[in-house]
C-alpha cells in the first residue's frame, strides 16, 4: 500500500505543474477529480457482480492495470490526454481498496483484524505523503516505477494460502 499510495499522492503537485504549464488552471483541481471519477465507477463497477479468481489474483491484475494507468499518464502531454488517462488508475482505485481490505482481513489473526486495516490505511497515507513530497522528482519515473512495485509485492504475496481462496461473496 506504500507503493500503492505514492503516485496517488503525486497527482495534486503534478496537477497543478501541469496546470502551470499548459496555463490552464482547472486542471489543479480537474486531473485528482478524475482520479475520483474514475474511483467511483470502477467501485460501482466492480461491486456490481462477482468476479473470477481469488483475492490474490484480483489483487494482481488491479496493480497491473493500476500501472499501465500510471505509466501512460507519465507519457501524455496535452490536457485532454493527461485527463483521460487519470480515468485509468481512478477505475482499479477502489476495486483494488476493496480487494486489499479482503486480504488483509484474510491474513490478520481474528483478533486483531480492526488494527490491521488501521495499518493497511496508515501504509497507503504514507505512501501518499511520500508521494506527494517527492513529486517533483521526475515523474515520468517515479509513478510507473512506484505502481510497478506494488504490483511485484502483490505477484511476491500471490501464493500465500489466505489468499488462495475465491473472495466470498457479499450481500450487503
Amino acid at each position: 500500500m506504500v507503493c500503492y499510495g505514492i503516485p496517488i499522492g503525486a497527482l495534486t503537485p503534478l496537477a497543478l505543474a501541469a496546470a502551470t504549464e499548459h496555463h490552464l488552471p482547472v486542471l489543479s483541481g480537474a486531473l485528482p477529480a478524475a482520479l475520483s471519477v474514475g474511483a467511483v465507477l470502477g467501485g460501482l463497477l466492480y461491486g456490481a457482480r462477482s468476479w473470477p479468481g481469488t483475492t490474490a489474483d484480483h489483487l494482481l491484475v488491479l496493480a497491473a492495470a493500476s500501472t499501465a494507468g500510471w505509466s501512460v499518464y507519465a507519457l501524455a502531454s496535452s490536457p485532454v490526454v493527461l485527463l483521460f488517462t487519470t480515468l485509468i488508475p481512478g477505475l482499479v482505485m477502489a476495486p483494488l481498496l476493496a480487494a486489499a481490505f479482503v486480504a488483509t482481513s484474510a491474513l490478520a489473526p481474528r483478533a486483531l483484524i480492526t488494527e490491521a486495516h488501521a495499518l493497511l490505511v496508515a501504509a497507503l497515507d504514507l505512501g501518499c505523503a511520500a508521494g506527494t513530497a517527492s513529486a517533483a522528482v521526475l515523474h515520468e519515473v517515479l509513478l510507473p516505477t512506484a505502481a510497478a512495485a506494488a504490483a511485484l509485492t502483490l505477484a511476491a504475496a500471490r501464493h500465500h494460502p489466505a489468499l488462495t481462496a475465491p473472495p466470498k461473496e457479499s450481500h450487503s
